[in-house]
């Protein structure tokens, strides 16, 4: 009698925890799930470790009470969250996955509209940056009638093909390098830096308060620039820069040394006295002597090689 007493007490047992398993379990989750998602929805923080934990748990128990719907509303507010955050693609994803719930087709279309905008924004800023050439490439990504997209392409289909070094006509000493907004005038040794504003078919050198230099002006023509001015004679006057290579590195030059002792010829003329005004020589057995004038002194050499230097 004890033995069987004890079989049915155990037998009861398995029975109740079979029923506490199957529904009572799974009711406690389900109200506990139920009880988070109505403190996410008033606005509770939502980490990303409970937004994985709870969605497994709704699209696992998919088919208990409503977790279908469920899913959806987590993931709602997920992509809500994400939207604000700016996270504009892991939004959009988690909207075309809801199919509409919740009218989420309006949320893919403010998206879209962001996008845009956003693209619109960057494009804008690489332009007034100077990257011309990363400016375009974000222009083309949106549609013809967006804002003034057409009127920013003119200028950069303009400004494109002009950045580059250009030398003058007079010397090609002097040169004339276009990188982004900067403009840099070389003469020799000498770098003039500007800025600059295209207008229609000119570039115009502005000052550093952003006026405008109506002096500095180069009209720009097949594959040139041209500065018109008048000179003090007030003669007319015109300085032609053409294009030479898309290269915008500023050369580097190399400082003008005094002569010194042990030089060779070139070397003296590539000196901060440069070419002589005249040339006294004379020639032995041995070899030549050369005295080189200046109107700073004089430089004396020996078979080519500077012995000394007098200075007036």
């Amino acid at each position: 009698m004890k033995k069987f007493l004890i079989t049915i007490a155990i037998i009861f047992l398995i029975i109740i925890g079979a029923i506490f398993i199957k529904f009572v379990i799974p009711e406690i989750k389900y109200s506990y799930a139920i009880k988070w998602l109505d403190n996410i929805s008033n606005g509770a923080e939502l980490t990303d470790v409970e937004y994985e934990e709870y969605l497994t748990y709704f699209v696992e128990n998919s088919t208990y009470k409503e977790n279908d719907i469920n899913s959806k509303k987590l993931k709602y507010i997920k992509a809500q969250k994400l939207l604000d955050e700016n996270y504009l693609e892991e939004a959009m994803k988690l909207y075309q996955e809801l199919d509409n719930y919740e009218n989420s087709n309006k949320e893919i279309e403010k998206i879209n509209e962001l996008k845009k905008e956003n693209i619109y924004k960057n494009a804008v800023e690489s332009y007034e940056k100077g990257d011309f050439v990363e400016s375009k490439s974000l222009f083309e990504k949106i549609a013809d009638n967006y804002k003034e997209k057409s009127v920013y392409l003119d200028n950069l289909n303009k400004l494109i093909p002009l950045q580059g070094t250009y030398v003058s006509d007079y010397s090609e000493k002097d040169k004339l390098i276009l990188d982004g907004w900067n403009l840099d005038l070389i003469f020799s040794s000498v770098n003039v830096n500007y800025t600059y504003k295209l207008m229609e078919d000119k570039i115009v050198l502005v000052n550093d308060y952003g006026e405008t230099l109506e002096d500095k002006t180069y009209n720009i023509l097949d594959k040139s620039l041209v500065n018109s001015f008048i000179g003090t004679d007030n003669k007319n006057y015109e300085t032609r820069y053409i294009y030479e290579s898309s290269n915008t590195e500023i050369p580097v030059y190399k400082a003008k040394s005094e002569p010194a002792i042990g030089m060779t010829k070139d070397e003296v003329e590539s000196s901060t006295w440069g070419s002589p005004s005249k040339i006294n020589k004379d020639t032995y057995s041995w070899g030549t002597t050369e005295q080189w004038v200046y109107n700073r002194g004089y430089i004396y050499f020996k078979n080519g090689i500077v012995t000394s230097i007098s200075e007036r």
